[in-house]
């Protein structure tokens, strides 16, 4: 085909809030060059107030006094589908049926799945990774007024061309019809990549456009001699469980393999599946940081599509939730990359900004600026607006921007827990963290652990780089073990060098036992007792914790690390403070560093004092004994105990404390420890669904969003021993 001038965007009508779609004209040779049409269209999206529902916790009350009695489970997907069903009587491990609009207080529409906002014109929205920027091809652009002689039965030639990467080419030219226009809006195409105020502005909108789209489609590349073999196979097994709100992923409705949901259970595949799986999950698609936002906000009708094979991205989600963690079966090579993937099929949309940068930093992208940009369609809309993507700015001014905007906000430093700075490699702050590489860090507000409670972040910021944050200063590091977990194997390693068989009888400042505290720390506190729902995969059985660290062969110990997703120890030490504490610190932990739990922040924090008097983040740690609010406020009296109860709104473990004579338990609002709210403070109703519970000074008017009893003068009078720490 002849050359001819390249297309030039005209600019988008603010006023009309347009958006570009393109029309993508059919052909049945997949070898003729790709042609299209570039429209404008308005985009006025109004945000529609979801339609209520009952929540899992209404309907499970309201059907406990019904007519159902004992065998009932209830379950809500992650799409917020509610799921009734009922065991067999003498048959355990198969629902004999679902039901759908029955009970007291349910509808019909508790059960349906929702299909979008009903946005016209129609359009699908592609999801796909641009490819190398050196492989280029060329599309044909013809002019939006010769639509008409198109759609008369002319043929009119192209008037402009497109550059685009030859993965996005080869892409339309599969999805290009045989016998009629594909309406899409597509990235490269309908952004014009070189206006940076256009693209500031595009990305904003980027949420709504998937939302809307009456179909996302997540281009993988063209097909491989197994992906066709490894997309039937996974939905196979994506329809033997449904995946729900609690995590847990029971047999589904539609299933014929009623025990596969075990995760003990051995699946009847082999090398030649589990090979074409991998093949299949380790494409870029499944890497990048910008499709997990863009299939995340699709409805029920999307589809992950390889060369000319489809699967649903309900079905590809729960095989791959299926699969992943299983005790046999499954070999390490793809459950390592299944831990990975898997975390693109949680449910994330609404989950708070540090939870989605925590489970996200490990995802690709060109610009390091996108590791916070393209996740924002999924975060509370609060959170989201207060951060404006500008790609003028420099990575490190937009992360710190970040930082600080969303400190100013959430009145937390939740953000502060991802600081691991390691060895600097230049000027950037320690506070600053550092999204663009590569981290295994966790998310301790889905551990249900608060060492600094329900209290909020006092904070100030000077320029240049100085954060001064308030907090206590737990204890010292006084000695590192030298094991420095880098793989499974390391494990035992550790067990050997510690010696774990000469602490069952020896006591540890909490009462309990050193081997008990270790279990503790080792496993970031994910011990059984602790947990409600003991139908949880979150928590590990504390006997057999104890058992495997004391009794295991290295094979045993390699297996139960990986059955449990403890990639977390890998780049750290154990280390042992003043006065007995034993915790897990960063690697680069030295004796002298201090532990400290800092006000607003989910977890302590390891800081290292300058030459100067301010204070550099080593990292975060776990340390048994603190992580209850113990620094703060002090042991709990008997005969209390920690608790954790799941949260399916939020999606978070939350803070419980029981009581083991009366057998009751009381939320964080009633802590044991702490005195009566005093009476010029009321509570409000939270309308926050991440923890920060908002409270009304009834004299001055004030609200606040920690509790009044941990503000810095109420701890003081306390006794509790402030201080200041500036970070550099």
């Amino acid at each position: 085909m002849s050359t001819f001038p390249p297309f030039k965007y005209s600019q988008l009508d603010s006023a009309k809030q347009e958006i570009r779609l393109i029309n993508l004209l059919p052909s049945s040779n997949f070898d003729d060059p790709v042609r299209l049409i570039i429209s404008h269209s308005p985009f006025f999206v109004q945000e529609k107030e979801p339609k209520s529902r009952h929540n899992l916790r209404e309907l499970r009350k309201a059907f406990e006094h019904g007519r159902r009695g004992d065998g009932m489970v209830m379950h809500e997907t992650i799409e917020g589908r509610i799921l009734i069903g009922y065991w067999e009587k003498g048959w355990k491990g198969r629902w004999s049926t679902w039901e759908t609009g029955c009970g007291p207080k349910a509808t019909t529409e508790d059960f349906e799945l929702q299909d979008g906002m009903g946005f016209e014109p129609k359009f699908e929205a592609l999801s796909y990774t641009w490819g190398s920027n050196a492989d280029r091809d060329t599309l044909f652009v013809l002019d939006e007024e010769q639509n008409d002689g198109y759609y008369a039965g002319q043929n009119p030639g192209p008037r402009w061309q497109l550059d685009v990467t030859q993965n996005l080419a080869i892409a339309l030219k599969h999805l290009r019809y045989d016998d009629r226009t594909r309406r899409m809006w597509i990235d490269a195409i309908c952004i014009n990549q070189h206006n940076v105020t256009e693209r500031n502005e595009q990305v904003r909108r980027m949420k709504n456009i998937y939302k809307v789209a009456h179909r996302v489609v997540a281009w993988l590349g063209p097909s491989s001699s197994g992906s066709g073999f490894a997309l039937s196979t996974l939905e196979h097994i994506g329809r033997q469980v449904e995946y729900t709100t609690e995590d847990t992923t029971p047999p589904g409705p539609d299933a014929t393999e009623y025990n596969w949901y075990q995760k003990h259970c051995l699946l009847p595949y082999g090398e030649e599946h589990w090979q074409s799986i991998y093949d299949l999950i380790t494409r870029p698609w499944f890497d990048r940081i910008w499709v997990v936002q863009e299939i995340q906000l699709a409805n029920s009708r999307a589809v992950v599509q390889c060369g000319t094979d489809q699967i649903s991205w309900y079905l590809l989600r729960r095989g791959i939730r299926c699969l992943v963690n299983r005790a046999r079966g499954v070999p390490k090579y793809l459950n390592d990359r299944l831990l990975l993937v898997s975390t693109m099929c949680e449910h994330m949309i609404g989950k708070s900004l540090p939870q989605l940068l925590m489970t996200n930093t490990s995802r690709k992208c060109v610009d390091p600026l996108d590791k916070i940009y393209g996740i924002l369609g999924l975060a509370p809309t609060n959170a989201a607006s207060s951060i404006v993507p500008d790609y003028a700015s420099s990575t490190l001014e937009g992360y710190k921007t970040t930082f600080l905007n969303y400190t100013s906000l959430s009145r937390r430093l939740h953000l502060l827990d991802q600081c691991n700075p390691g060895p600097r490699v230049d000027d950037r702050p320690s506070w600053v963290p550092d999204w663009s590489r590569d981290s295994d860090e966790i998310d301790y507000l889905q551990l249900g652990v608060y060492p600094s409670g329900d209290s909020a972040a006092h904070w100030s910021y000077s320029e240049p780089n100085i954060l001064e944050v308030t907090g206590v200063q737990f204890k010292k590091v006084i000695h590192v073990w030298q094991c420095e977990l880098r793989s499974d194997n390391d494990f035992s390693g550790l067990v050997s060098e510690v010696g774990f068989e000469m602490l069952q009888n020896s006591q540890y400042p909490t009462g309990d036992s050193l081997l008990d505290a270790h279990a503790y720390v080792l496993y970031r506190g994910r011990l059984g007792h602790l947990y409600w729902q003991t139908g949880s995969g979150c928590w590990i059985p504390s006997a057999r914790a104890k058992r495997t660290i004391l009794h295991g062969s290295p094979n045993e110990l390699q297996d139960f690390t990986r059955a449990h997703d403890l990639k977390w120890l890998l780049g750290r030490k154990l280390v042992q403070t003043e006065g007995g504490y034993i915790g897990l610190a960063p690697g680069h932990v030295q004796i002298g560093d201090i532990i400290c739990v800092i006000l607003g922040s989910n977890v302590p924090t390891v800081l290292r004092k300058n030459s100067d008097g301010t204070f550099k983040i080593v990292g975060h740690s776990y340390l048994h004994g603190v992580m209850n609010g113990e620094a703060l406020l002090g042991p709990l009296p008997k005969p209390w105990a920690p608790k954790r109860e799941f949260n399916p709104t939020n999606q978070l473990w939350e803070q419980r404390f029981f009581d083991t004579e009366k057998r009751e338990a009381v939320d964080a609002k009633n802590d044991p420890r702490l005195e009566p709210v005093p009476d010029q403070w009321e509570c409000l109703e939270n309308d926050a669904p991440f923890l920060l519970q908002k409270w009304k000074n009834k004299e001055t008017g004030e609200i606040i969003n920690s509790d009044p009893r941990l503000l810095p003068q109420a701890l003081i009078e306390r006794g509790v021993k402030l201080q200041t720490f500036a970070l550099s």
